[in-house]
């Protein structure tokens, strides 16, 4: 206990007096995650530009235009008879879609001549492009029915039998989770994990890499009486609680500050942070034993870290990932974690349901025979 207690002090101290490293614990992380948290604050998309070329002028065409700008998600910023002139404001980024009402469109609505009215939508920007093609479906959509409904009550003179003639199947839907449709809670409760699993891998490579860097292996060795388990326990423990407190803090934020809830059980939850820390450790150390060189073991993390959320399932679904991808999926204990935290947080599931993933988390803790192997034989 003794030499696991100066061993811990000493590493303590050593972080004390470094501000590289005092930073990498704590300024850096919590730049990172308030910066994210900023930009996705509002949650809701909304106001997204539209430019509207109506040719044809006329009073249902004004119409449209103001029931599409009464969408909370569209906002036309600008109007034009050019579509020369709309495409220009598409290619400066000034817009994300066009509305083109042609010609003679509200004399072909009474005449009854099904006109046709064009949308354009960049979906080079897939979150904008899908959100504004559902919300502009959604406004033209309501005001045809409407139309249709003010036409068939003036024959019928009852509202109900007009509603029920234009909609005589009626659809209720129901969303299961996320019913508000908020980004924040789609993309940041995935986005903060992913890169804060970053965080904990370079800790831990830079609390052992700088000690080889600085050849002090030995005084570190003899520090924790040439005991090996000891040695590397003691050096990544301040780690393990400085990144296992970011993730506690980020839960807390996000589920008791903010008013989504935790449905599940936040103690199982807090087990699954604390195994998928260690896991990340395990694998950082794993790395650094193959070659136990400081700046490739960085690099190597790097590339294995830094891309996790695009495998993550949480924007493609695994389903229909490629084979590499698939794998890359499978070899990061953060894709497991985000289920359990989808699991236990959003949807309120059994722990058994969760338990077994929990396993897959742990598996990663295997490659820590490895390490030892290999940091016993550097020892010596």
């Amino acid at each position: 206990m003794y030499s696991f207690y100066n061993t811990f002090k000493n590493e303590l101290l050593e972080i004390k007096s470094s501000f590289y490293r005092v930073s990498m614990l704590t300024l850096i992380p919590l730049s990172v995650f308030v910066i994210i948290i900023v930009i996705f604050h509002s949650g809701v998309v909304r106001d997204l530009s539209v430019v509207l070329v109506d040719e044809d002028n006329s009073k249902t065409s004004r119409l449209i235009a103001f029931e599409l700008d009464a969408n909370s998600v569209v906002d036309i910023t600008s109007q034009t008879t050019s579509m020369l002139e709309a495409k220009k404001l598409i290619l400066q980024n000034r817009a994300y879609a066009i509305i083109y009402i042609p010609p003679n469109f509200e004399k072909d609505v009474y005449l009854k001549k099904v006109p046709s009215l064009d949308v354009f939508i960049n979906k080079q920007f897939i979150l904008i492009g899908e959100n504004l093609e559902s919300e502009i479906k959604k406004s033209l959509i309501s005001m045809m029915i409407y139309a249709d409904v003010v036409n068939k009550m003036i024959k019928v003179k009852n509202i109900d039998i007009a509603i029920s003639q234009e909609n005589p199947i009626q659809i209720q839907q129901n969303s299961f989770f996320n019913s508000y449709n908020n980004y924040f809670l789609f993309l940041v409760a995935a986005l903060i994990p992913a890169i804060w699993q970053i965080f904990v891998m370079l800790n831990t490579i830079i609390a052992f890499g700088s000690t080889y860097e600085k050849k002090a292996q030995l005084s570190w060795f003899n520090r924790a009486s040439k005991n090996t388990f000891i040695a590397i326990l003691a050096k990544m423990l301040p780690t393990t609680i400085v990144m296992f407190l970011w993730g506690v803090l980020f839960l807390g934020y996000f589920y008791f500050y903010l008013p989504w809830g935790f449905e599940g059980s936040f103690t199982f939850m807090l087990l699954t942070l604390f195994v998928t820390t260690l896991a990340y450790q395990a694998v950082a150390l794993f790395l650094f034993s193959v070659t136990f060189d400081y700046v490739m073991t960085l690099s190597a993390s790097a590339f294995y870290a830094a891309p996790a959320f695009a495998y993550l399932g949480i924007t493609y679904p695994v389903e229909n990932m490629n084979t590499f991808a698939t794998i890359w999926h499978h070899l990061l204990p953060i894709s497991y974690y985000i289920q359990i935290q989808l699991q236990q947080a959003s949807f309120g599931s059994s722990i058994l349901v969760s338990l077994p993933l929990l396993g897959y988390i742990s598996l990663f803790l295997v490659t820590s025979i490895f390490t030892y192997i290999r940091f016993k034989r550097s020892f010596r």
